[in-house]
């Protein structure tokens, strides 16, 4: 419901929510980059929490559609960097949620 309702926030709290969602998903990026995930289990789990993130960016971004200059520039950039992810599985994800 959180992200649907952010047809009600205003402007300055949906560039911080899309810039909170896009900070979550690099975060669980870096730490797959860094090994933090060391078991397999551990890295399957990382990238759900990064597929979460941005599945929800994403439903963010098509609810507040007519409000796109909030978060235009952090959204290509943020896709920009996951399609040039290492990571196979991101980069689908990043180019299926486009």
């Amino acid at each position: 419901m959180l992200f649907a309702n952010t047809l009600l926030f205003d402007g300055q709290t949906l560039s911080l929510m899309t810039c909170a969602l896009s900070q979550l998903a690099v975060g669980v990026l870096d730490s797959i980059k860094c090994g933090i995930g060391s078991n397999d289990i551990e890295i399957v789990s990382s990238l759900n929490l990064n597929m979460f993130a941005i599945s929800r960016l994403v439903e963010t971004v098509l609810v507040n559609v007519s409000r796109w200059e909030h978060f235009w520039k952090t959204l290509v950039a943020h896709f920009d960097f996951l399609a040039k992810s290492r990571v196979v599985v991101l980069r689908q994800v990043t180019i299926e949620a486009l």
